[in-house]
């Protein structure tokens, strides 16, 4: 059963602030700001350094596309380290999710939580940035949009603990659009793609083997050990299937690539052709026959 808490939620003195009045689940202060007011003060935050008791966190979630309940999500997480003086860049996969934007976002502020509660000792204030609105704003209602999802409980419970620790937890959102640049939010997000590339690899193989498993009990051996013999061919099998198939596409994608370079350097030789050739007709066009013999002279003295 999912705590629910009903404090209301607290919003940073910003101009340009949405107006926020529902209760929230969270002991958190939730801050949803227009574009450029949150993009301003994210890079007052993230362009000088904090105190030691203060930890600024840059949080992504990558779902797959299209959403599937069988599809993993991704979520990139960064920082910079008061204690010493570096970023800080982490990954965090789930295999088992709806595979929509809203649980990518919710594994990304639960994993960024999760570097935070290790440490926490060492913190008074944590702000944490993600550019994941519909997850903001499902957070700041009772039985919302988000009720329901894998990760909700688990943020809920993460938070309790910091706030339990006297240390002051904000949410922020950031604009993901090109026009609002923020190179902190530009490295989580492409964490977050490399997380998921490796989640639906991974997902490969756990499908495959849950797949042998299931045929291997169908098939009824006498022997565990029979059954594992025929799990572990069945997998080898597989993922040779699946590295093969991965390396068709590879050549494919390579022979298409060389393919489409070589067309163009020869639509480029075409086009210098014929505007050469075009300069050449008109100019020798207008030249009369004495002309060209006063040229054949010119270049024979020459």
């Amino acid at each position: 059963m999912m705590a629910i808490h009903s404090n209301s939620v607290q919003l940073h003195s910003l101009p340009g602030l949405l107006p926020m009045e529902q209760s929230t689940p969270l002991k958190a202060t939730i801050t949803i700001a227009d574009p450029e007011t949150a993009t301003t003060f994210a890079c007052s935050l993230s362009t000088h350094r904090p105190h030691p008791n203060h930890l600024v966190l840059w949080v992504h979630g990558s779902p797959s596309q299209p959403p599937s309940y069988e599809k993993p999500s991704g979520a990139g997480i960064a920082f910079f380290a008061p204690q010493t003086g570096a970023w800080k860049e982490y990954v965090s996969i789930s295999l088992t999710s709806t595979g929509t934007a809203e649980e990518a976002g919710l594994l990304a502020i639960s994993s960024g939580f999760n570097k935070v509660i290790p440490w926490r000792k060492a913190y008074k204030r944590v702000d944490m940035f993600t550019s994941c609105l519909g997850v903001l704003e499902g957070l700041r209602v009772v039985g919302g949009a988000l009720h329901g999802l894998r990760f909700l409980d688990k943020v809920n419970e993460q938070v309790s603990l910091l706030a339990a620790s006297d240390i002051e937890v904000n949410l922020h959102w950031v604009p993901a659009a090109p026009e609002y640049p923020l190179a902190a939010r530009q490295r989580v997000s492409v964490l977050a793609e490399t997380a998921l590339d490796a989640a639906n690899h991974v997902w490969v193989k756990e499908y495959m083997f849950c797949e042998a498993a299931r045929n291997a009990i169908s098939l009824k051996f006498k022997s565990w050990e029979k059954t594992r013999e025929w799990i572990v061919k069945a997998m080898n099998d597989g993922m040779a299937r699946q590295a093969g198939t991965v390396r068709e596409r590879k050549v494919q994608k390579m022979q298409g690539r060389i393919e489409r370079r070589q067309e163009g350097r020869r639509k480029k030789v075409e086009r210098r052709v014929k505007l050469e050739g075009k300069a050449l007709q008109e100019t020798f066009g207008q030249l009369t026959l004495e002309d060209l013999g006063v040229v054949e002279e010119e270049m024979m003295e020459g």
